[in-house]
């Protein structure tokens, strides 16, 4: 942004905060991290760290209506633990914890608004899928029963316009909620065993695109067909993928931990048609302290915010952390 002219400083400020943005999940900082969507140059650091006691920021979506920006806080001081928090989708700022606080969330991991205006969030450590009012925040209910062996650890949740699509961790597999019958189906299994299947999204082809975090592998889900095939193989570690408005295909990394090395983790960048690989460091590790790179999203609204100068670590925190936690309690 240095510049001898007034004029193409204001020029490059401008054209900074109405470009599309990816925002990533920085886990190790408590913060969300601002990036120019067609360069991955860093722009700001949207949300403060430890903003709202945010602790462990996981899935992150921006609202239908409001364009407020959700954040689900893996590791909230006080209770629920789990929360999701609201924060101004222009400047970043907090505004309030929007979920109600019973019941509780256990280790919840991603959260996705219906086309019914509501909010699904994966309540992961007691297995279920939780709605809430997308205006209140109130608590409607479960998709189904919590600690249901039907979905051994839910994971990530899409929409579309009929239904709530959501992965089974360790049930290996994806289900889908139809907005308008109440029912849970199966959509499919992961094209191999133990894939993990964590961080989903819908494709602009309408299919199901899922990441496979211990199989290394994007899969493919025909809708139509009910097919399932891998879209993209041997990308270490991915946690969510995520289409931008132009059609690539964007995949945050978290690499298994070594022994004395962090886990900053990374974003890739693939052709979003073919699936091959166009930069494996779109944006690199450490870029703007990202440390622990977890979720993703996009935005193409205006962010007022001024650009400034200038997992097996993620999954084993973000999603085993509360599997361990619901196996803990049926034993006791």
């Amino acid at each position: 942004l240095a510049s001898t002219a007034a004029a193409g400083v204001t020029l490059s400020l401008v054209n900074q905060a109405i470009a599309a943005s990816l925002f990533v999940g920085s886990f190790n900082t408590n913060s969300v991290l601002q990036f120019d969507a067609q360069t991955g140059a860093f722009i700001d650091t949207f949300v403060d760290s430890g903003s709202g006691s945010l602790q462990g920021p996981v899935g992150l979506t921006f609202g239908p209506e409001n364009n407020d920006l959700y954040v689900v806080s893996l590791l909230s001081e006080g209770t629920p633990p789990g929360q999701v928090l609201q924060y101004d989708g222009r400047s970043g700022a907090f505004i309030e914890p929007f979920t109600s606080a019973v019941p509780p969330l256990i280790f919840p991991q991603d959260l996705a608004f219906g086309s019914n205006g509501n909010l699904f969030v994966a309540n992961t450590g007691v297995d279920t899928i939780a709605q809430y009012d997308g205006q209140t925040g109130a608590f409607i209910g479960n998709l189904f029963p919590a600690d249901s062996s039907a979905c051994d650890a839910p994971f990530s949740i899409t929409a579309d316009e009929e239904a709530v699509y959501f992965s089974c961790t360790l049930t290996n597999n994806v289900q889908r909620y139809d907005l308008t019958t109440g029912q849970v189906t199966l959509l499919g299994s992961a094209s191999s065993e133990n894939a993990v299947p964590g961080g989903l999204s819908l494709g602009p082809d309408g299919a199901l695109y899922v990441a496979n975090f211990a199989a290394n592998t994007i899969d493919r889900y025909d809708l139509e067909s009910g097919t399932v095939e891998v879209f993209i193989d041997e990308v270490e570690s991915p946690v969510q993928p995520v289409f931008a408005p132009n059609g690539d295909l964007y995949v945050s990394s978290n690499p298994t931990q070594k022994v004395g090395q962090p886990v900053p983790g990374k974003v890739l960048r693939y052709d979003g048609q073919s699936g091959s690989l166009i930069d494996d460091e779109f944006i690199p590790s450490f870029a703007g302290g990202l440390d622990g790179a977890g979720w993703i999203a996009f935005t193409d609204e205006e962010v007022a915010k001024t650009p400034e100068p200038g997992v097996w670590l993620g999954l084993l925190v973000l999603g085993i952390s509360g599997v361990a936690y619901r196996r803990h309690r049926s034993t006791d």
